[in-house]
């Protein structure tokens, strides 16, 4: 069984700017072009525009639409790609070796639980089977803030992977129909759940809320732990943000320049003489 937990912690800032040219972005390029360092690469030419006609447009925000038309503007030339030397194509043997070493495709299923928190460490879970019908039932003493931190896991044998969906409900009152009247007391050495609604003996529905239970008992504390960091990171990043809203959004330029068509003719056609009609007799 294998785990796959989400990346905690990490920031990724995006930088978009708009030029008015299509440019090439480093995604395109090969992994040697795109890695080389930004250190000693020369700044990238300015982009300068010959302003023929301009008509600005107010915008109910408060800015302005400015539409200008200018010069056909000159681009900067693309840079020099280095030549891509192709590996040797595969051998009958090679790709067969490649073939028998490709793990087999696992299977996708999606564990859906509806989760409703009444005690320390003791909740209340639903779930569906995967072939429809009415919901299993059982009481739980995971931490599902914490088990937010296993999106999906890999269960062998049977080779399914599973996509975990929780919903977390708190509520510390029983409701009716949502479980036995009394709260129940779970062993510490048990499997972390008591089934109480659905057939105990369906290990294919079953075995999913067993195996993510085995990695809660296995790994339940370094997934708080997580848990707890991206929590405090959240929360920087909304009082950060509280504290330096943007700046209120400039003008919006549009800049376009009239390019002769290569399949229609551009040549102004003259009207046709206006023919008179006779008068009648």
């Amino acid at each position: 069984m294998k785990t796959n937990p989400p990346n905690a912690g990490r920031i990724v800032l995006a930088l978009a700017a708009l030029t008015g040219a299509a440019h090439l972005s480093a995604q395109a390029l090969p992994a040697a072009v795109a890695a080389a360092p930004q250190a000693d690469a020369a700044p990238a030419p300015e982009i300068r525009y010959e302003v023929q006609s301009s008509r600005t447009v107010p915008l109910p925000e408060g800015r302005n639409l400015i539409i200008q038309r200018v010069s056909p503007p000159v681009l900067p030339p693309l840079p020099a790609l280095p030549v891509r030397v192709l590996p040797p194509p595969l051998t009958p043997e090679q790709l067969a070796a490649h073939r028998a070493a490709r793990p087999r495709p696992m299977e996708t299923r999606l564990l859906s639980l509806t989760v409703t928190h009444y005690a320390e460490n003791l909740s209340y879970i639903e779930w569906w089977p995967q072939a429809g019908g009415e919901p299993y039932g059982a009481w739980s003493n995971a931490d599902y803030e914490a088990l937010r931190m296993v999106p999906e896991m890999e269960v062998t044998p049977g080779e399914i992977r599973w996509l975990i969906f929780p919903y977390i409900i708190n509520n510390r009152l029983l409701r009716p129909g949502t479980g036995p009247l009394a709260l129940p007391q779970l062993p510490a050495d048990g499997p972390g759940f008591l089934l109480v609604k659905g057939n105990p003996a369906d290990t294919d529905n079953i075995s999913p809320v067993a195996a993510l239970h085995k990695i809660y008992k296995e790994e339940g504390a370094e997934l708080k732990l997580a848990w707890t960091e991206r929590e405090r990171l959240r929360l920087e990043e909304e009082a950060w943000r509280a504290a330096n809203p943007p700046p209120p959004p400039g003008d919006l330029v549009i800049r376009f320049w009239p390019v002769k068509s290569q399949t229609y003719s551009t040549t102004p056609v003259a009207p046709a003489p206006a023919t008179s009609t006779p008068a009648a007799p």
